[in-house]
């Protein structure tokens, strides 16, 4: 169903075949996997209100959006999945904190900054490129790796127990 959704979203007289596909794809990929987990009744309530909260919103914003504003309407998707990404990742830790590894806290730690980075990095950088014409986008990402590489270090430096073996491989 993938390849049938991106074939034909390749031409504007099939892009409707091409979108359905798409929905009918990813629609049976995330009931086969709520399905295969086996939530309880409650739980799949939950989600299918949040789905159809969610499904509203989307059909509302996407019938008032022209084809300019895409750009924009995409970074502020984009944004709302960083937000998504930093509660999914503060929650995971919080659930359960009694059986915390540090390979847990570093992987939240993660979710948490990428996350955020997801949450305001493409409202920036669309201002930088389309208001302001700046053309060094690049640098930005290689500071913000930079930024990324030096907290994942420190996190790992500062856990109650450092695992060098994490980076020992081949051993």
């Amino acid at each position: 169903m993938a390849l049938g959704s991106l074939s034909g979203l390749g031409s504007q007289a099939t892009a409707r075949q091409g979108n359905a596909l798409g929905m009918l794809g990813v629609g049976s990929g995330i009931l086969a996997s709520l399905a295969a987990v086996g939530f309880p009744p409650a739980v799949l309530a939950q989600f299918a209100g949040a789905a159809a909260i969610g499904g509203t919103i989307g059909s509302v914003l996407g019938k008032r959006i022209t084809a300019t504003e895409l750009p924009q309407m995409v970074a502020a998707l984009h944004s709302v999945v960083g937000l998504a990404a930093v509660f999914t990742s503060i929650a995971s830790v919080l659930a359960d904190v009694s059986h915390i590894s540090t390979l847990h806290l570093v992987t939240a730690y993660l979710g948490v900054l990428i996350g955020e980075l997801c949450f305001y990095l493409p409202s920036l950088l669309r201002n930088l490129y389309i208001f302001a014409r700046w053309n060094n986008i690049h640098r930005i990402y290689c500071c913000l790796l930079e930024i990324s590489r030096t907290h994942v270090l420190k996190t790992i430096d500062a856990s109650p127990t450092a695992p060098n073996q994490w980076f020992a491989f081949g051993s």
